[in-house]
């Protein structure tokens, strides 16, 4: 029986292969305005960025209480 040996591990976090965020910055900024709320560029990022999907929601919920 031949053994099978791990040469390498990829480990990636958002921007060392793909920058996603920037992406996810931009669909949060449509949710918001297709409702025809005020947003800021500056609020979205620090909203998204380096957060957890479930801090940047409950985040939505309390700043935008008609998102739902």
């Amino acid at each position: 029986m031949r053994s099978t040996v791990i040469q390498a591990i990829l480990f990636d976090l958002d921007g060392t292969l793909v920058d996603s965020e920037r992406l996810w910055c931009l669909a949060m900024q449509q949710v918001v305005t297709v409702r025809g709320l005020p947003v800021t560029e500056s609020y979205i990022g620090e909203l998204v960025c380096g957060k957890a999907w479930s801090d940047i929601v409950d985040q939505l919920r309390t700043d935008y209480p008609s998102i739902r």
